[in-house]
């Protein structure tokens, strides 16, 4: 009999710790694919970090590229403005005078400059009677010439000022008159004398002469510095 109590004793042990081994091994189940569970959920974060890095470094050398071409291109614009010779000849194109219309040409020259280098040339050629400095006209005295054997006088007057800035206008007038009287007649300086179309170069001469000295002008200064 005691050795049947015993015996029963024994198996509920057994049962017992059966029943708290179970739960262990359940749950150290459970753990592991919890486990697994959390290393793939955190794999997975990590993995479209990395995706997301690696999109933001790959933007970012597309960025790279289109900052490398503007630099280049910046490259290129500042080598043609650092050429002095593309600076040079946009500078003269600038300084040179171009016709507008009638007896008007325009230029990005100082209206001091446009005006001295004009007034020069003219006193190389015309004796000058009446000149403004301050404001910048000028006239010059009559001129006689023949052509085919008729007679011709003219004069040249010249007026220069401001209109904007950067910008100075040139208005040119070549005066140009014949001689109505008799050729063997004494001169009659002040009736005999009707207007003429202007039947010289004389502005043109002008123009071409005044381009020239303020282009030599703008060369020796460059040279200089």
């Amino acid at each position: 009999m005691k050795i049947k109590i015993i015996a029963y004793l024994l198996s509920i042990l057994v049962i017992a710790g059966c029943s708290t081994l179970f739960p262990q091994y359940s749950k150290r189940g459970q753990d592991n694919a919890d486990a697994k569970q959390s290393n793939s959920f955190f794999g997975s974060l990590f993995r479209d970090d990395s995706d997301n890095e690696a999109n933001d470094i790959q933007k970012e050398n597309g960025k790279g590229g289109l900052n490398q071409e503007t630099i280049a291109r910046n490259n290129r614009k500042r080598s043609v403005q650092m050429d002095p010779s593309i600076t040079n000849q946009a500078a003269i194109a600038a300084l040179n005078l171009t016709f507008i219309e009638g007896n008007t040409w325009r230029t990005s020259a100082h209206p001091a400059l446009v005006f001295g280098i004009m007034a020069r040339i003219l006193s190389q050629n015309y004796i000058i009677t009446s000149v403004d400095r301050k404001n910048f006209n000028l006239q010059t005295e009559w001129d006689k010439f023949f052509i085919d054997g008729r007679l011709f006088r003219n004069r040249i007057s010249l007026m220069v000022f401001p209109v904007g800035p950067r910008q100075t206008e040139v208005v040119a007038k070549n005066i140009v008159e014949y001689y109505s009287g008799s050729a063997n007649s004494k001169l009659e300086e002040n009736t005999a004398w009707l207007p003429s179309p202007d039947i010289t170069d004389e502005i043109t001469k002008l123009i071409e002469s005044t381009n020239r000295q303020t282009a030599l002008l703008l060369n020796q200064m460059q040279k200089t510095r």
